[in-house]
């Protein structure tokens, strides 16, 4: 119950976001449970077996779900890294960790170029490495040093926060925090050991995803408007991370003053999310009309529009048959992708 999560429900043509978020609370469930049966001295049995294959065919599809999906990769060593310390499994979680690791990266170079290659027969033959080499706006070194920075850093971290917990964009609400940050620590300084390393990880992993967003959003998209105008969106596992910062140190009550008070922050909390679900739903309706141009177009007109992705022409043609004011518009990226491979085309023949 969460901005992040319930703002996609005014993109149901982006399901990405979404879908990776289930899958990535899917993960943490399958790692707890692997967990739990991975306490020093427990043999490796074949329900735990189960459990680490089912773990491992989930972050497997996270990656290749949406963008987010990789971050999987670092989110799971964070939070269950302790199983190791169980000479048992030890060894076969890491054949496994390299086994997935292994079948993601031959999924890139060789899987997907023959899918791709089947979905459009007549095709050039895509290579993987060869687009991200020949792509201007791959990531690299020199666009790391020059987008990627601790301004970026804390600017990202400020608007996915505040995304997620300034009530409809009201800065002045987050004063409130000052009273529910204290609580909190107090609560988390009488923890056992075991719950205060669980949120200690929670917190370890929103801060590595607030830089791993904040890398992804300044190399690759390089525009400062995308953390600006679409934090909700691109901070969609805030809503996995921040709850468990949040929710271990209020499920202990000792007192009646701590039952009345946990039970008010969460209903705040709750309040805030869905205030700025409703927020979040009007300006998209009222900023783009994203359903109200999308009923005019097909999912043939959009099979088309694919089948034509080499001529600009072509394309542009269709589109004017069918305009859309919406900025997630498949055939204009269609058109721009055109219009890319067309430039790739014309600079490999001059080469």
């Amino acid at each position: 119950f969460s901005t992040g999560y319930l703002s996609h429900l005014t993109l149901l043509c982006n399901p990405g976001k979404p879908l990776m978020t289930t899958l990535m609370c899917a993960c943490l469930y399958l790692g707890a449970k692997l967990r739990a049966a991975a306490r020093p001295p427990a043999p490796l049995t074949w329900r735990a077996v189960a459990i680490a294959a089912l773990l491992a065919l989930t972050v497997y599809a996270a990656v290749f779900t949406d963008g987010e999906g990789v971050f999987t990769l670092v989110a799971i060593p964070v939070f269950f890294s302790g199983i190791l310390r169980n000479r048992n499994f030890r060894p076969f979680m890491v054949g496994l960790s390299l086994a997935v690791v292994l079948l993601i990266a031959a999924t890139l170079l060789y899987g997907a170029p023959r899918l791709i290659a089947l979905a459009s027969p007549g095709s050039p033959e895509i290579s993987i490495i060869g687009e991200t080499r020949d792509d201007p706006d791959a990531p690299s070194l020199r666009r790391i040093r020059e987008w990627y920075n601790p301004r970026y850093v804390i600017l990202t971290a400020r608007n996915l926060l505040s995304s997620q917990s300034v009530f409809r964009g009201r800065r002045w609400t987050a004063l409130i925090y000052l009273l529910i940050v204290p609580y909190l620590i107090g609560r988390y300084a009488g923890l056992d050991d075991e719950k205060k390393n669980i949120v200690r990880r929670g917190f370890a992993a929103l801060i590595l995803f607030i830089m791993f967003q904040s890398l992804g959003m300044a190399v690759a998209l390089h525009q400062e408007g995308h953390i600006l105008e679409f934090p909700f969106y691109y901070g969609a596992l805030l809503s996995v991370f921040l709850p468990v910062i949040v929710a271990v140190p209020l499920a202990s009550e000792e007192s009646r003053f701590s039952v009345a008070a946990n039970r008010i922050i969460v209903c705040f909390i709750a309040l805030v999310m869905a205030a700025n679900f409703i927020h979040i739903n009007r300006e998209i309706r009222n900023m783009y009309g994203a359903f109200s141009d999308f009923g005019h177009l097909e999912r043939s007109v959009a099979v088309k529009a694919f089948s034509l992705r080499d001529s600009p022409a072509a394309i542009a043609e269709l589109r004017a048959r069918f305009p859309l004011r919406s900025p997630w518009s498949y055939i204009q990226e269609i058109e721009v992708t055109a219009r890319e491979n067309l430039r790739r085309d014309l600079i490999r023949g001059v080469r």
